[in-house]
């Protein structure tokens, strides 16, 4: 297309240019500008600024706090008291905590009530992405999980990784970090431990969730109990030791003496008849034979 004035074309598009970027907050309002167009008008419609450009490897997450536990929810199970109060102290000695709430335990349970029960968590709930997650394990020292279903256990022990939990419990254990589960989970119920299996649960299945359980556990898994929830979870969070430890002084070699028949020989030909033997003198069997034979006394 032929256009009469080559260079009003090229000014008008160099304006047009400078009018979105500067109300993308992409250039200053006071840049050079030519006399007929000026800063756009507080009546055009306001473009939203454009994001900063993320790197090409970063985790698209929100932010997460400094390290500490990240508590997880599994399954539809009703988490009783106790066990809500040790958590909350363990996040408050702890001063930073979060949590992933599952779809499942979402089924039944409110955020806003796990919110009030646990103030100073920050909560997530799905969907996550595999990246989320990952930066989820990476933000954290141990994994706590006060409600494990036997759905996930069976899932997690089988190596089947389909959800937010399972692929979560793969990756703390894969970077070696402690994971922690309350035991009475996967236990019959009682009065002392309410949660866990029903008292019908025919005997056959509760010896599957027990194969499951020693499967996690041989997988780095430590099964807890609701009373060392808190201890456990502080040393969990606490770095391993790996500096030179100073060893106790090796203790003194033990020396044993023997008696032999010769020894007992030699002192009948001295002429005596009695033998001192320690706590720590070994006689032999023809030594003992060739005194009760020759009358000689070992003490």
């Amino acid at each position: 297309m032929d256009f009469p004035n080559k260079e009003r074309l090229v000014q008008i598009i160099a304006e047009e240019i400078l009018r979105v970027l500067r109300q993308r907050g992409l250039a200053p309002c006071d840049s050079p500008k030519t006399p007929e167009r000026a800063c756009a008008s507080a009546e055009e419609t306001p473009i939203a600024p454009m994001p900063a450009p993320a790197s090409a490897c970063a985790p698209h997450v929100r932010p997460i706090g400094p390290p500490g536990p990240l508590f997880l929810f599994t399954g539809a199970v009703s988490v009783d008291d106790e066990v809500w109060t040790a958590l909350a102290e363990l996040a408050r000695k702890a001063r930073v905590a979060s949590a992933l709430l599952s779809r499942s335990f979402l089924d039944h349970t409110r955020e806003s009530d796990v919110a009030e029960r646990l103030p100073l968590a920050a909560l997530h709930t799905p969907p996550l992405s595999e990246r989320q997650i990952l930066a989820l394990a990476d933000a954290h020292l141990a994994l706590v999980i006060p409600a494990l279903s036997p759905n996930t256990a069976a899932k997690a022990a089988a190596g089947i990784h389909d959800s937010e939990s399972t692929l979560l419990l793969r990756m703390m254990l894969q970077k070696r970090k402690p994971v922690l589960a309350l035991r009475d989970m996967l236990e019959p119920c009682s009065a002392e431990s309410p949660l866990g299996l029903a008292a019908s649960t025919p005997p056959a299945m509760r010896q599957t969730v027990n194969a499951h359980r020693l499967a996690l556990e041989r997988l780095g898994v430590r099964f807890i109990e609701r009373g060392e929830l808190v201890e456990a979870g502080l040393a969990a969070l606490r770095p391993a030791d790996n500096g030179p430890r100073v060893l106790p002084p090796p203790k003194p070699a033990l020396r044993r003496e023997f008696v032999t028949e010769d020894d007992l020989r030699a002192l009948k030909a001295r002429g005596e008849s009695v033998r001192l033997v320690g706590p720590h003198t070994i006689v032999t069997d023809t030594a003992r034979e060739y005194a009760a034979r020759e009358g000689i006394a070992l003490e």
